[in-house]
């Protein structure tokens, strides 16, 4: 998206600024390019320094939310064995479909799945 902003400012198309040509003169493309250098100063890096977490964070909630339909190779090593046991326990996938997420959690023996714990 800001890729998209940065070409159109560039062209002097202020569109997606709404307020934007009431502060600066269409023609005025200097003006303008100060504008697309700011945008550049917030660069995909940037972003993704910011929300590099969140990959690891829907990794998270996706194996809260779906336990039984994720890849296990997409998790941490540390889980997959119990990620398996769960897969395969008959009577867990039966709680699981006749429980809401809290309920099925809340009866996880720690000692039996002390990661997923």
């Amino acid at each position: 998206m800001l890729s998209l902003w940065e070409r159109q400012l560039s062209n002097g198309n202020p569109g997606h600024f709404l307020r934007l040509p009431h502060v600066v003169r269409h023609s005025d493309f200097l003006e303008m390019r100060c504008y697309v250098e700011n945008l550049q100063l917030f660069s995909y890096e940037y972003f993704e320094d910011i929300f590099q977490d969140l990959s690891h964070l829907k990794m998270n909630l996706d194996l809260f939310a779906t336990p039984f339909s994720i890849n296990i190779d997409d998790n941490p090593k540390d889980v997959q064995l119990e990620l398996i046991n769960l897969k395969c326990g008959i009577e867990v996938a039966d709680s699981y479909r006749n429980r809401r997420s809290l309920d099925f959690y809340s009866q996880f023996r720690k000692s039996r799945f002390p990661r997923l714990h």
